[in-house]
């Protein structure tokens, strides 16, 4: 529950300019059991409160002719940490409604009618109420509900379909939810996806065949629905392994997945088995396994899996041993849904129909973000742009998963700048978190903010704790830090986990080079099986440091990095010598450059030798019309945001801990991503209103400042 106001104690501002109706609303309260009304005439009055102590609901009229109104009061709610708690309503006036879809999108849990009368108070608090209790104090699902009412009734049902999708992404497993996608798709000529809906929902839950019927009358006069009792499998599941050791379990799952229509299913009794599988035989269509599997650990085989996957395939977990800390983990992962032992029949196949629903909605989506991926990490721009082009068009996607496909787009051609900014929009637009999270750390790293790169992998962490990658990630960002503790103590988590991989050594020669010293480096790598990540790293690092205007120290970087190769690795030498000389000749140290070019490591490798011979050609040629061959600078960043973390400041008078304004930069928009995430706050992150009014844009055009301070204690002095 993130809104529970069981607590009738707790304080609600109500703002309203006129004394009648303002005196009134706060008295309604009061009869609804909420006994610590403060009724003030502005927002700039119960802004002033907010600074010095906790609110948790404000009832407001819009003031849209004040600086200090609803939307930036909204505004001001997702920006301030001190206002995480707080939620607002609002009462509008007929010709107001229009600013409700910008007011839902910054987070508003609901809208009333200003009629200020006593019984209509009452009765619109007691619906209220009502709402507030059948919505399980759950700000998203109460403020959907009046969404829901607001599109519904102005009839906006492309855009209410576009919203109900996205909730069925936030809400994963809710069967109501699932249902409200009847409605819109009805409306919008969709019929028979509406009625798929309602039959999948029925296959998946059978008590709810009363309430279906009745929807089935409503969208659907007329029409006989019986079939829906007898609904066939519509998810088009075709492949499936199963990893587990215990042969009932392989015997029941193994029949569920046939009655619902696999047509190929493979079994392993353990992980090592369905790992060589899988290198052979991508992208299963699911994949279900236990937990605790035999030669391998269950987060280890599903990291694994996920590497040598082909496609992103679904997973199912199906234990009685896993801690409810452990499902963002899973998620991140690809895993779906986790399924309790000792299996119940009813849950297996609500188990398995929901996960393979969520994976096939869209099956477009998921179909081009592969192409898409496939294209980035072979280097094929031009193909991953043109895929982009048909993902973008496609309207079902919603705009944070566009977000985030260009964000890793940019990131791929080293716009590290762009990425960094489509990462923002895809967290205020409801991307997917860990996944924009872990894509902002890697850019932010790139653009060389490492406390704003540990703080965006640390969030991710906290939902996926044991990603290898990441924690790795992790380790060397501290090392180059020197918390040295911190960043043994990760690569230690590791070794835990993957006791046989290469990971953490992998970091551990990173983390050598960086610190300068390459004997260590070079003992490492020599044990390692392939030094690849380890030579790709350094080189991104000299090119980052000198994106930031660190030439010197990208340059030294390469000959330390050079000095570790072990001595079998000559094309590796040769690689990284000439990515030196370029970085000379972007120094304008062309002397420089050619004693590396005429190293006789590059005749070792004929690659190599051919791009050396070809760049020393251009320089002879150069020098023979008496011009120095010189490459452009690697353009330095723009000012890179960088999250802060809510504390310090300007002073004044002792009691002020910082000034924020809603004219936010960078650094605090971003900020405002991470710190958010969908659902947490009503609609916020979730809907996206479909256009600005001129009316939203003008309200949200003033700065307003907050200045949060401490509260002011009875028996205290002011300051002077």
């Amino acid at each position: 529950m993130d809104f529970n106001m069981k607590d009738r104690s707790k304080k609600i501002l109500v703002a309203e300019g006129s004394s009648a109706p303002r005196n009134l609303l706060a008295e309604s309260l009061r009869a609804q059991g909420f006994a610590n009304v403060q009724a003030v005439p502005s927002l700039k009055e119960a802004i002033s409160t907010l600074e010095v102590e906790p609110v948790s609901w404000i009832f407001t009229s819009v003031f849209a002719d004040k600086d200090e109104n609803l939307l930036q009061l909204l505004k001001l709610s997702c920006m301030v940490p001190e206002l995480r708690d707080l939620r607002i309503s609002v009462f509008v006036e007929p010709t107001e409604m229009g600013l409700l879809p910008e007011a839902f999108e910054l987070g508003l849990l609901t809208y009333h009618p200003k009629n200020f009368t006593k019984d209509a108070l009452s009765g619109e608090f007691a619906q209220l109420m009502t709402a507030l209790e059948e919505s399980a104090f759950s700000s998203l699902t109460l403020a959907s509900r009046y969404l829901r009412k607001y599109l519904s009734e102005g009839n906006q049902f492309d855009e209410l379909l576009t919203f109900e999708k996205q909730l069925v992404k936030i809400l994963p497993g809710d069967l109501h939810q699932f249902l409200n996608l009847a409605l819109p798709l009805a409306k919008t000529g969709k019929a028979d996806e509406a009625k798929q809906v309602m039959a999948q929902v029925l296959k998946l839950d059978p008590t709810q065949q009363k309430y279906i019927k009745t929807l089935g009358n409503q969208f659907f006069p007329g029409e006989n629905l019986d079939e829906l009792e007898s609904a066939t499998n519509i998810l088009g599941i075709k492949t499936a392994i199963i990893v587990d050791h215990d042969s009932i379990v392989q015997r029941d799952v193994k029949q569920a997945l046939e009655e619902m229509g696999v047509e190929s299913i493979r079994i392993f009794d353990d992980g090592t088995s369905a790992l060589d599988y899988l290198e052979e035989n991508p992208g299963p269509d699911l994949i279900f396994q236990e937990w605790k599997i035999p030669k391998v650990t269950g987060p280890l085989f599903l990291q694994k899996a996920r590497e040598k996957n082909g496609k992103n395939s679904p997973f199912i977990v199906c234990s009685s041993l896993i801690d409810k800390a452990d499902v963002p983990f899973l998620r991140e992962m690809g895993v779906a849904q986790v399924i309790q032992k000792p299996l119940q029949r009813n849950e297996l196949i609500k188990g398995i129909a929901w996960t393979i629903q969520q994976d096939r909605r869209p099956t477009d989506k998921i179909a081009l973000e592969r192409k898409i991926r496939q294209a980035l990490a072979q280097k094929k721009f031009e193909d991953a742009e043109v895929t982009l082009n048909l993902y973008l068009a496609d309207p079902a996607i919603g705009a944070g998963h566009k977000q985030l496909i260009r964000a890793e787009l940019a990131y791929a051609k080293g716009e590290f700048e762009k990425s960094r900014d489509f990462c923002v929009e895809a967290m205020k637009n409801g991307g997917e978190s860990i996944l924009v999270l872990n894509l902002l750390g890697k850019t932010m790293l790139q653009l060389r903010v490492l406390d704003t790169a540990l703080k965006c992998f640390e969030r991710a962490q906290k939902l996926a704790p044991q990603n290898i990658e990441r924690l790795c990630q992790m380790a060397e960002i501290h090392a180059e830090l020197d918390h040295t503790e911190e960043s043994n103590a990760l690569l230690e988590k590791v070794d835990d986990i993957d006791k046989t991989g290469d990971k953490a050594d992998e970091s551990r020669a990173k983390i050598a080079l960086a610190k300068g010293d390459p004997n260590s480096a070079k003992a490492i790598m020599s044990s390692l099986d392939s030094i690849d990540s380890v030579i790709s790293y350094m080189n991104n690092r000299a090119i980052a440091m000198a994106r930031c205007g660190m030439v010197g120290e990208g340059i030294d970087q390469y000959r330390k990095t050079i000095e570790s190769i072990p001595d079998n690795q000559p094309e590796m030498k040769s690689i990284v010598l000439y990515n030196l000389a370029l970085a000379y000749l972007r120094d304008e140290k062309a002397e420089l450059a050619k004693v590396v070019l005429l190293d006789p490591v590059h005749n070792e490798t004929k690659r190599m030798t051919a791009r050396v011979t070809k760049l020393l050609g251009r320089m002879t040629s150069a020098e023979s019309k008496g011009e120095k061959l010189s490459l452009p600078k690697i353009e330095a960043a723009s000012t890179p945001a960088v999250v802060g973390t809510g504390e310090g400041g300007a002073e004044t008078g002792g009691d002020i801990v910082r000034t924020i304004s809603t004219n936010s930069s960078a650094g605090d928009q971003l900020l405002m991503a991470i710190e958010n995430r969908a659902g947490d706050r009503s609609c916020y992150l979730v809907y996206k209103a479909p256009e600005k009014t001129p009316e939203g844009g003008r309200m949200l055009s003033a700065e307003l400042l907050f200045k949060p301070r401490k509260s002011i204690l009875k028996g205290e002095s002011i300051p002077a």
